[in-house]
């Protein structure tokens, strides 16, 4: 992890501590690749579970 990685995720954590942002911001962060799992459990203290894709309706 790099030192800027470091800092984001401090920051982060913090965020998530003070009610700045909530577990979709982070899940968000995971998906775009911002973040790891790692570090979503770093912040949330849960492990991260990825949003199951939904089948599309049939017609």
């Amino acid at each position: 992890m790099t030192d800027l990685n470091a800092l984001f995720l401090q920051m982060w954590v913090l965020d998530y501590q003070m009610g700045l942002f909530q577990k979709p911001y982070f899940q968000g962060l995971v998906q775009q690749g911002l973040l790891d799992a790692a570090g979503y459990k770093k912040v949330t203290g849960e492990d991260y579970v990825a949003p199951q894709a939904q089948p599309a309706p049939q017609a």
